[in-house]
């Protein structure tokens, strides 16, 4: 059936769509638990520089001392997954997007063996968050375990496993657990931010992507999804630190590259081996215009590297060769792709204020003339043919005037007549004897008016 064929391959456009406006958000869906317990700490350290080897060995020997612990699950199963994103290239930085000779280079492929010990990891976890919550259905540390494990099983999906509706299915029973934390505790707000990153991307998808994905009963609201991210960046203990990293990618998202950079700054001065955040900061500043703080700061990141300050010595040489054009390019001052904020995967169209800006623009460009301008008599006989999508009908050219067409002369004339001549004399006719209506029974004489019938 046509119908259905249209319908599948809308789905098909849908679900690439969403892997790509995933890219990024669903990464902090399960970020490490920051505020938690001591022994989450050096495990989060890695993870949070950017150093996934040594966060896998860390969590898996918790996983191994504490097998009951859900949040050591979640924590293996994460570190497990982003080393394996990390090698793909699929996390990184937005800062050399226009570079095409940094983007010529041919990603690797999934290994099957690694996507194996992801899927145990995370099947592992989840059948432990189920086992406890059969014996305690309101375990609060098991439901928001279970609601990160199946983000991580929805961004697996997107991004090794190409199964995007699976992945769909998975973010779906994420917010549903989410939301369910967030009604038992209300006091504990971090577990929101897994329905509240949800609810973002849903409602971020184009009209038609929403409305295809509507059809399941899987809706999204934008603005709730912000507010909820806003709530747990301003009062949540746990996942803090994810909030404020998503924080800096909505503002990347909706080109406020002012506040995206001071964001990206504050991450990498709280995580200074991370030297994607200083990237990311510095090309933030490149997008709002601020041309002199990003040179600096493409330059600290540079002299670090040399150095080998902070572990950026471990940047790769793809990378560095990259971060060195970027820098020739700002000091020549030559215009570059980098300097308008990306779009596509995670990123969107101009703000309102863009928009706005350009339509009042287009809109005095093409305000018409005042129709109390005199218009012409005729149409001129030697106007250019055009087609009309382009040019309109001679006839239109012109503007009607609010006095109107003058009164032919013929009009005048006729008017003129009337008002010399005398009315017919009709009231000295004899008034009937007995009038139908009472009043006075005397023949009266009256004048006629001297105006034109």
């Amino acid at each position: 059936m046509p119908c259905l064929r249209c319908l599948s391959s809308a789905s098909r456009r849908t679900s690439r769509f969403v892997a790509r406006a995933c890219i990024g958000a669903l990464a902090v869906l399960a970020m490490p638990l920051t505020g938690a317990s001591d022994r989450y700490a050096v495990g989060n350290d890695h993870y949070f520089n950017r150093e996934y080897e040594p966060a896998v060995r860390s969590f898996r020997r918790l996983v191994e001392q504490e097998p009951e612990d859900p949040t050591a699950h979640v924590l293996l199963a994460k570190s497990l997954l982003y080393r394996e994103l990390d090698r793909l290239r699929m996390v990184g930085t937005s800062a050399f997007r226009g570079d095409k000779e940094y983007n010529s280079v041919v990603k690797p492929k999934p290994d099957p063996k690694f996507s194996a010990v992801i899927r145990e990891a995370l099947s592992g976890g989840r059948a432990l968050c189920e086992r406890r919550l059969e014996t305690n259905p309101d375990d609060r540390e098991s439901l928001h375990a279970l609601a990160q494990l199946l983000a991580l099983r929805a961004g697996f999906e997107i991004f090794v496993g190409k199964a995007y509706f699976r992945a769909l299915a998975n973010g779906r029973r994420a917010r549903v657990a989410s939301y369910r934390v967030g009604e038992l505790y209300p006091e504990f707000v971090d577990g929101l931010l897994v329905a509240g990153v949800d609810e973002y991307i849903l409602g971020s998808l184009p009209w038609a992507a929403r409305v295809l994905v509507a059809l399941s009963g899987y809706h999204g609201n934008r603005k709730k999804g912000a507010e909820i991210i806003a709530r747990v960046a301003r009062e949540g203990q746990e996942n803090r630190d994810d909030a404020r990293l998503l924080f800096a990618m909505l503002h990347r998202r909706e080109r406020r590259s002012a506040e995206a950079a001071n964001v990206f700054g504050s991450l990498a001065a709280d995580f200074p081996r991370a030297y994607t955040f200083a990237l990311e900061s510095a090309a933030m500043h490149v997008a709002a215009g601020n041309k002199r703080e990003a040179l600096a700061a493409f330059r600290e990141v540079e002299r670090k590297r040399v150095a080998g300050e902070d572990r950026y010595d471990r940047m790769p040489a793809r990378l560095a060769a990259a971060l060195a054009r970027r820098i020739k390019e700002l000091e020549r001052g030559r215009p570059s792709e980098a300097d308008r904020p990306p779009r596509g995967a995670f990123y969107a169209a101009p703000t309102n204020r863009l928009e706005n800006s350009l339509s009042s623009d287009s809109l005095a460009a093409a305000a018409p003339e005042s129709i109390a301008s005199a218009a012409r008599a005729a149409p001129s006989r030697q106007l250019s043919a055009f087609p009309a999508t382009r040019s309109a009908a001679p006839a239109f050219m012109t503007t009607i005037s609010r006095a109107g067409p003058g009164l032919p002369p013929s009009t005048a004339r006729m008017v003129d007549a009337f008002a010399r001549a005398s009315p017919p004399a009709i009231s000295l006719v004899e008034v009937p004897r007995n009038p139908k209506s009472s009043g006075s029974r005397v023949p009266r004489l009256t004048s006629p008016f001297r105006t034109s019938a």
